[in-house]
């Protein structure tokens, strides 16, 4: 944390500077003083999250909650924070300093992190740091979901990538499968699957006249997938239908899938796709110029 310069600010201004949350040693080094935070305290102005730690009401819970732990906020928990696409965080991960006698406490994975760099670090991991944390925490393929979730948001870049998974057989195969374009993690979660089929296709392919589609199979098979909130935003569910009845004039063959079913009923999903494409279903027939399967192109068109 870079430090900042007082010029008479109040002490919840000074806080949301500091992530919201800042020590006691901190807050005196600074300037205040001990009659000034209680006063703070009473005021309910701030709280105090642990002894000696104190944080702005609204702060998030999970940032609160790894102090209360003392900790920062880790792994799967840090991503989450910064609207990465986690499939399952499994409780608050708190990173502590190597050697820490601190412990796990219920709701929380505690992970031992020798600290880099110098100065005091951020309460939230860095997303690389995150990333490098959740690789050993949860599976290939739940790291290849936050990874292109990362990627595909900017916070990260791919050159960051080769440090961090280039050194084990694990991490290659994660930085092999992760290309930042998928928008959600039930797409990369399909895009995996098929292509484990030795199924080709193409992520995010922008159709004349409708705009970007999730996946395309072949010439015109339209995978599109639904997000865990979709059914909570009627606005979203009528532009949905509008754009799969302009796709399906088109030409082109609709399949939506809902969360659910990509997370809990797959093997059944996939077996019904697998009969299309069989069937021929991703291909243009008739008077239509056949394409070749996963051609590559962001452009999908009928003709």
């Amino acid at each position: 944390m870079r430090r900042i310069a007082l010029s008479g600010m109040d002490i919840t201004e000074y806080l949301r500077h500091t992530e919201g949350v800042a020590s006691r040693r901190r807050l005196l080094a600074s300037g205040f003083t001990d009659r000034r935070i209680a006063a703070a305290v009473r005021a309910a102005r701030i709280h105090r999250v642990r002894p000696g730690w104190f944080a702005l009401p609204g702060v998030p819970a999970r940032l609160r909650a790894a102090v209360a732990a003392g900790g920062r906020v880790s792994c799967a928990s840090a991503l989450a924070l910064r609207g990465v696409w986690i499939l399952d965080e499994n409780g608050l991960h708190v990173s502590v300093p190597d050697g820490s006698h601190r412990r796990s406490r219920p709701g929380c994975r505690i992970h031992h992190r020798v600290l880099r760099g110098s100065g005091t670090p951020s309460l939230v991991e860095s997303p690389i740091e995150a990333l490098e944390q959740l690789s050993h925490c949860a599976s290939p393929l739940e790291t290849v979901i936050a990874v292109d979730s990362a990627l595909e948001k900017g916070l990260i870049v791919p050159s960051q990538l080769e440090p961090v998974f280039g050194r084990s057989r694990r991490g290659r195969w994660v930085r092999e499968h992760a290309d930042g374009r998928s928008q959600s993690g039930t797409e990369t979660i399909v895009r995996l699957a098929l292509r484990r089929r030795r199924v080709r296709l193409r992520p995010q392919v922008t159709v004349p006249g409708v705009g970007r589609v999730d996946i395309v199979v072949g010439d015109r098979l339209v995978i599109e997938l639904d997000s865990r909130t979709w059914h909570d935003n009627p606005e979203a569910y009528e532009q949905d239908r509008r754009r799969d009845l302009a796709l399906v004039v088109l030409g082109f063959v609709v399949v939506r899938l809902s969360y659910r079913r990509v997370i809990e009923d797959w093997d059944a999903v996939e077996a019904d796709l697998l009969t299309l494409i069989r069937r021929g279903e991703h291909r243009w027939r008739g008077s239509r110029a056949e394409g070749d399967v996963g051609t590559g192109s962001s452009t999908a068109s009928p003709a």
